[in-house]
């Protein structure tokens, strides 16, 4: 039986998943799981995903939640099913795959996706001051990334895409959806995105943003 992967494409780590999987040959099968319905939170998906999250996954009697560990164990599980760059045999080049993993929850995530968060999930609109100190930590954190992740190669792990790649362009796109664009005033981390979306194909890219590039519209329209 196939795995069944639960996502919301709205979510950045589910987008990782399913870039990942969308350049492999792994079977899997793609159920839609809408979390602002709170669908995650109804019991034919709590019973499965009792962290109520997405991505989920369900493979036989195993279920489990959170995108790396699901990646990992597909990776595991299936080897032979995608081109080995994506996370490497070889444990010196998945080592700096998972060194940017590691930091990726504290070090991307919780700026970026904070700011996504303090911007449209609050119920009353922060003090602009509240929202400029979450930008700056959203630079601070981007600093990082250019100089340590990206400084002298093409993609985090070297001269071709992996699983850390998918996890990191998600987040640091999410936050064109509440208005902020890092890559405006970054040229570094522009050609970054660009690289990325050129290695997946234009239209694969584009098709993996289509929902979040609506719910982003949405927004814009009911804000007017």
């Amino acid at each position: 039986m196939e795995p069944t992967i639960y996502v919301d494409m709205r979510s950045q780590p589910c987008r990782a998943v399913v870039m990942f999987l969308s350049c492999s040959t792994i079977p899997h099968i793609i159920s839609k799981v809408d979390v602002l319905k709170g669908d995650q939170k109804k019991p034919e998906y709590s019973s499965l995903c009792p962290l109520m999250k997405v991505p989920g996954m369900k493979d036989g009697s195993l279920s489990i939640s959170e995108s790396v560990a699901i990646i990992r164990y597909l990776a595991a599980k299936f080897p032979d099913k995608y081109p080995d760059h994506w996370y490497p045999a070889d444990l010196s080049r998945r080592a700096k795959i998972d060194e940017y993993i590691s930091f990726h929850h504290q070090g991307m995530r919780e700026p970026l996706s904070g700011l996504v968060e303090k911007i449209l999930f609050v119920p009353e609109p922060l003090p602009k001051e509240r929202i400029d100190e979450q930008v700056k930590f959203c630079n601070v954190s981007l600093d990082v990334f250019e100089r340590v992740f990206i400084s002298n190669t093409p993609f985090i792990s070297g001269d071709e895409i992996s699983v850390a790649d998918a996890l990191a362009v998600n987040e640091i796109l999410d936050t064109n959806v509440c208005g902020y664009d890092f890559t405006k005033d970054r040229p570094k981390l522009k050609e970054y995105v660009d690289r990325i979306r050129t290695r997946l194909g234009p239209d694969l890219f584009d098709q993996i943003y289509e929902e979040s590039k609506q719910w982003a519209k949405e927004i814009k329209e009911s804000k007017q």
